[in-house]
């Protein structure tokens, strides 16, 4: 059997998708044609019941039971992204998700504990709530749900996480912080960078300025789309609700 991995990593991303359930399916179908992501369930309402179907349930069969939507939840290989719907005219993200060992959850929690910051936590999802417009969940490994092996970061991994904030400095020294990252800047944005944990934090109004993610070779024969020979990456390309997204194909995985 392979080891789960015990590394720091970033693996989650939850976005608000503007256009209600009809852009959550638009981005659904996106991620699952051109990304080869699967769908893990889909989350709503039938009367006043909250109920989870498995992806075998067809978007037709959910319509005929009146179904709302509250989200979809999507995975390939170490990357697990949620989809909600809502009345954002681009997609927002809510809050982005890191694995840590018990050390480093501890500390979190200390700093957010002495910085006055809310937060929440339990045995299944833990947040801290930043005053910079998201949230970060926090997820003990190993545990049952979100462990991964090499062989899933080998199949695809969030290499980087390009963040905006409208003071950028204070929101990179905080999350540093917060998830005991190495933190170095540039003219550009302050990076934060540590195992498979790097943030970029930059001036923008949008909380999500990019996604970077990485896969093997082996892995990028499934993918619909090619990268460019010059960089080995996907570059300016954007999933349906603006997104930008990177992917690099490269041996060297961390």
């Amino acid at each position: 059997m392979t080891e789960p991995s015990m590394m720091k990593a970033l693996f989650h991303v939850h976005f608000f998708v503007p256009n209600m359930t009809q852009g959550v399916r638009e981005m659904e179908r996106f991620y699952q044609e051109n990304l080869s992501f699967k769908v893990v369930a889909r989350y709503g309402y039938i009367d006043d019941a909250h109920k989870r179907f498995s992806p075998d349930v067809r978007w037709e069969e959910l319509e005929a039971q009146k179904f709302r939507l509250r989200l979809v939840e999507l995975e390939r290989g170490a990357v697990n992204l949620v989809l909600m719907p809502s009345q954002f005219s681009s997609a927002v993200m809510e809050h982005f998700g890191i694995l840590l060992e018990e050390s480093d959850y501890e500390h979190a929690f200390s700093i957010a504990k002495s910085k006055q910051l809310r937060f929440k936590r339990d045995a299944m999802r833990s947040f801290i709530y930043t005053p910079f417009g998201f949230a970060v969940e926090l997820q003990l490994v190993p545990q049952d749900r979100y462990t991964y092996t090499e062989a899933d970061f080998n199949k695809l991994q969030i290499e980087s996480l390009a963040l905006g904030a409208k003071e950028p400095e204070k929101a990179a020294e905080m999350l540093a912080e917060l998830l005991n990252l190495n933190i170095s800047h540039n003219q550009k944005y302050f990076e934060l960078k540590d195992d498979r944990s790097h943030l970029h934090i930059q001036a923008s109004e949008r909380r999500l300025v990019e996604m970077n993610l990485a896969c093997s070779p082996q892995a990028a024969q499934s993918l619909k789309i090619w990268p460019d020979p010059a960089t080995n990456r996907f570059v300016a390309f954007q999933d349906p609700v603006g997104v930008p997204i990177t992917i690099k194909v490269t041996e060297r995985l961390v």
